[in-house]
C-alpha cells in the first residue's frame, strides 16, 4: 500500500470516527459524564455542544480533505482519446 493510499484511508478513518462521535455527543449528551465521572459544566449542556461544533468541522474538514484527495489519483494533464 503506497504512501498516499495509506493517507486517505487514515482520513477516511479518522473522518468516520468525528462523525460517529459527533452523532452519539448529539444522541447521548451526558456520555462524557457517565465515563468520566465528572461535571465540568455542571449539567448545563454547554461542553457537549462546544465538542459536537469541534467534532462537527473536524468531520467536515476531514471529508472535504479526503475527497479532495480521491480526484488525485485519477487525474491526468492530457485529454482523454477514445478512438482514432
Amino acid at each position: 500500500m503506497g504512501r498516499t493510499r495509506r493517507g486517505r484511508l487514515l482520513v477516511s478513518i479518522v473522518a468516520s470516527l468525528t462523525t460517529v462521535l459527533t452523532l452519539i455527543t448529539l444522541a447521548v449528551p451526558d456520555w462524557i459524564e457517565g465515563i468520566t465521572g465528572a461535571d465540568p459544566d455542571r449539567g448545563n449542556g454547554s461542553l457537549e455542544w462546544l465538542i459536537v461544533l469541534a467534532l462537527a468541522v473536524a468531520s467536515a474538514g476531514l471529508w472535504a480533505l479526503a475527497w479532495r484527495w480521491r480526484g488525485v489519483r485519477g487525474r491526468t494533464d492530457s485529454p482523454v482519446r477514445l478512438s482514432e
